[in-house]
């Protein structure tokens, strides 16, 4: 029998070196956006371009369908180029959105005509692989992070969660159903008749579910319902604990950064890895989010994997610019959260 004084190192080296292959493997994902010396790749510049901003001498040729130049950068460097598309720079070419809208309410600030949105989607969802499923890439993992969201994504999430649970991939204890102070809207469907909707086209009811005559008030209580209807057979209720988040003052809502600072505060989780399920294409910025705010808790002990199914089919087919405005504003989250990234490494 090994004796336990060997026994607790070796554990603590398995785990450690799971931590560090995971971490390793963020990190690599990151060189299709900018390379190790924090250069943007010809994928970026691309859109870009699309987007009316160009790099100064640079040898990518600009193409016939980049519309005039609105802003000229002097690199391709992370920083610079975030800057830029944050809006710090010239906020006539900004990619995000403002900190007083949500992304279903966004429009873009700049015109773009149905082809430079179509160039932009090919690149976005195709050459930067944001349309692809992420899949678990471990199987034992200490725990499973639901993130909140609307109700149609928090539906799109829990189907995925159920799935995994089906295809008995990955092995958990308990599921922290990160979520928090938001007002719901009918903008995104979030209304009496949706939440009641036996044929969402999304997830099934389980058929022993029925309707209490009390509908939700914010998105923790709507994220509850949609568990309370299609949750896996074998998640018991003991096992589900949802961390509810208040918004700041000058927030509309609980962000992903402070729903995770509450889940370890709350729940002092304990170290090795957890599964967060979000969906696509906003797997990697959560990713980023997830991983900044651990290293800034000084919890380096913990590592989140985020996955999440395909984008959904509305995304693959711009009907109007606000698609095309969430896609941009994303990519520049993800910039902006890859400078904190470039700070650790």
């Amino acid at each position: 029998m090994t004796p336990l004084k060997y026994l607790v190192p070796a554990i603590l080296i398995i785990i450690g070196f799971i931590l560090f292959k995971s971490a390793k493997e963020d990190k690599d994902s990151l060189y299709l956006f900018f390379d190790k010396n924090n250069q943007a790749t010809n994928d970026v510049v691309r859109l870009l371009g699309l987007t009316g901003i160009r790099i100064q001498n640079d040898h990518l040729t600009p193409d016939k369908n980049w519309p005039e130049a609105k802003l000229t950068l002097k690199s391709r460097s992370l920083e610079e180029i975030t800057d830029a598309v944050q809006g710090k720079t010239n906020p006539n070419v900004a990619w995000k959105r403002p900190n007083n809208k949500e992304r279903w309410e966004m429009q873009l600030s700049f015109p773009l005509t149905q082809n430079q949105l179509d160039l932009i989607k090919k690149i976005y969802l195709n050459d930067l692989k944001f349309a692809n499923e992420a899949n678990p890439k471990s199987r034992a993992y200490k725990g499973v992070l639901f993130l909140g969201s609307t109700l149609k994504s928090a539906r799109i999430r829990l189907s995925f969660l159920n799935k995994l649970i089906d295809s008995k991939r990955i092995t958990f204890s308990k599921v922290f159903v990160l979520t928090g102070e938001r007002q719901l809207t009918s903008d995104m469907g979030e209304t009496k008749e949706a939440f009641l909707n036996k044929d969402n086209g999304i997830i099934a009811f389980n058929s022993d579910w029925t309707f209490s005559e009390q509908l939700p008030t914010d998105e923790t209580d709507m994220v509850k319902l949609v568990f309370s209807q299609s949750k896996h057979p074998t998640l018991k209720d003991e096992n589900i604990i949802f961390v509810h988040t208040l918004r700041k003052d000058e927030e509309r809502r609980a962000t992903t950064e402070t729903t995770v600072y509450k889940w370890l505060d709350l729940c002092n989780p304990e170290p090795g890895q957890y599964l967060a399920i979000s969906n696509q294409p906003f797997v990697l910025y959560q990713q980023l989010v997830i991983y900044n705010a651990l290293q800034k808790a000084g919890r380096k002990d913990i590592h989140v994997e985020v996955v999440g199914s395909a984008v959904d089919s509305t995304m693959h087919n711009f009907k109007t610019d606000q698609e095309g405005a969430i896609l941009l504003d994303n990519l520049a989250r993800i910039f902006y959260e890859m400078v904190k990234v470039s700070k650790v490494r």
